[in-house]
């Protein structure tokens, strides 16, 4: 499996995941002059993401309401997760993201893309397409 955190989410979440050797093949996010630099635009990470084979994980439900991007994600076959967190304290965010490891790494290998997901703060899966 591998992932690729939006910018919103920021880097304490993926570097947590790293540094207590999550088993997944890559843990991405936006960096100053990387491949999707920080303030790239959601077209941008989600055609990376879904070109790239990777699970994208965002905060941004504002993405849901964006026909383009939507667009972008099914022609680029991207499997995105809405996560509810975007006030929470990183720390929740992780926990949510380690007790749901194992449903990631089957939805990643087992729902044809394109797909999106959205979380509630439970943890609980919607599938919106």
């Amino acid at each position: 499996m591998k992932l690729f955190f939006d910018e919103n989410i920021g880097s304490t979440v993926p570097d947590a995941l790293r540094h207590v050797g999550a088993p997944a093949q890559d843990i991405a996010r936006p960096r100053k002059g990387g491949v999707v630099g920080l303030g790239a635009t959601d077209i941008e990470w989600v055609r990376h993401v879904g070109a790239n084979g990777y699970l994208g994980l965002t905060e941004d439900l504002k993405i849901l309401q964006s026909p383009a991007v939507i667009q972008e994600a099914r022609r680029w076959g991207a499997g995105l997760i809405f996560l509810p967190t975007g006030q929470w304290p990183r720390w929740q965010v992780l926990r949510l993201l380690l007790w749901r490891w194992e449903w990631l790494q089957t939805v990643d290998a087992s729902v044809p893309r394109p797909f999106a997901f959205r979380w509630d703060r439970h943890g609980r899966a919607r599938r919106i397409y």
